[in-house]
């Protein structure tokens, strides 16, 4: 290992310790946890100061005799990405730094079912660009934006996104056509979602590190999380959960297939199996049900059943016990729960009881702009030298 080497690896290691420290911490602090010496922490931390990754605090007087230490945080808005995600219902942007606070979004409704791809992406687009330029004279280290998208996605290219009505696309060149936005990376929905559900904050995981993430919307996407990292297996598609078949005999589904998940937990389809009218709310059909609508109540059941065979199939086959829902799934997880749970209970082989959680409510329209600006965080913070200029 060279010397070059050796000091990526040390950056990376005080830097780890700094974030994950429950106070801002001192170079003293760094170098006791993290057993290097006191005089390469000083070093490593001068060049993060300089290049504008950290900042210190007014020194604060400790108990020890001698020069009061100086706290070290993250400075704010020094590193900065951007998330941004297409649904069927809205656009969202999310601008986070490395600390995770988000210092800026917006989010814009809309019908974009069936809808054409450059207007949208056109639109999308310019918010990108407006929460940029809000952002653009304190950011020193942009490290680039994510685009969600509810589909099939490899690379650049989108595949296809049934609920978009969007087929064969390059999505880069319609969202950032002078290229003020920088690269842009592709995520199907639920990956990116399922970031936002592994990780607090850039480079601290949360909660269990292996689990299913469920997203559900107009369509059910998934994605299983390993240690912390989802897995998007070997060509990107992994985790389209609601494309699995749950009954052979029913419904027809956007993808045109009969019986998918989808084609009984999506929004669309509950609506149209409870008797409302598809713009209703998810909160409407939960109302409706719980004023004693038996059709609603009957949709409900039949979802919350399908749910169940669909994750305990998933379980099976993945040996993970734990799930996380979010997006309307999270709203309808009460109403969803006993007959789910039924389900699970007898369809599944191992010996553990599958635990299911709802993702941190109020992020339903922000998780997967969050979690794509995650994802191009988290790598800095373990190995900064590699993605700074330091």
């Amino acid at each position: 290992m060279g010397v070059q080497d050796v000091r990526s690896s040390n950056l990376a290691t005080v830097l780890a310790a700094l974030v994950r420290y429950p106070t801002p911490p001192s170079r003293a602090d760094l170098a006791h946890r993290t057993g290097l010496t006191r005089a390469t922490v000083s070093r490593l931390v001068d060049s993060l100061l300089q290049s504008g990754v950290l900042t210190e605090l007014d020194a604060a007087a400790g108990r020890a005799p001698g020069r009061p230490a100086t706290p070290l945080v993250l400075r704010r808005g020094g590193v900065v990405a951007i998330g941004m995600e297409v649904n069927v219902s809205y656009l969202s942007v999310v601008a986070m730094d490395l600390s995770g606070e988000v210092l800026a979004q917006d989010i814009q409704t809309g019908d974009f079912l069936t809808s054409e791809p450059d207007p949208v992406l056109g639109r999308l687009g310019r918010m990108g660009r407006g929460v940029l330029d809000r952002l653009r004279d304190g950011a020193v280290h942009h490290a680039g934006v994510t685009l969600a998208l509810p589909g099939l996605v490899s690379d650049s290219r989108l595949i296809q996104a049934p609920n978009l009505g969007w087929r064969d696309q390059e999505p880069a060149s319609a969202l950032d056509p002078d290229g003020a936005l920088g690269p842009v990376r592709l995520f199907n929905e639920a990956t990116a979602a399922a970031w936002s559900s592994a990780h607090r904050r850039p480079g601290v995981p949360a909660g269990p590190e292996d689990f299913l993430y469920l997203s559900g919307e107009a369509g059910i996407g998934g994605c299983l999380v390993s240690g912390s990292r989802p897995v998007e297996g070997v060509h990107g598609w992994a985790g389209e959960i609601g494309h699995l078949c749950v009954d052979p005999a029913g419904p027809v589904c956007s993808c045109g297939a009969t019986g998918c998940l989808e084609a009984f937990v999506g929004h669309r389809y509950l609506m149209e199996a409870a008797g409302l009218p598809a713009t209703t709310p998810t909160e409407g059909l939960v109302e409706s049900a719980r004023a004693g609508s038996a059709r609603a109540r009957d949709a409900l059941d039949i979802a919350g059943r399908a749910l169940g065979r669909g994750i305990a199939g998933a379980v099976n086959i993945l040996d993970v016990f734990n799930v996380v829902v979010g997006g309307d799934l999270a709203v309808l997880h009460p109403e969803l729960e006993a007959e789910m749970h039924s389900e699970l209970d007898r369809r599944t082989l191992g010996p553990l009881r599958v635990e299911v959680e709802t993702a941190t409510p109020g992020m339903e329209r922000l998780a997967a702009a969050r979690g794509g600006a995650l994802s191009l965080l988290d790598p800095i913070t373990a190995n900064p030298a590699a993605h700074l200029d330091l």
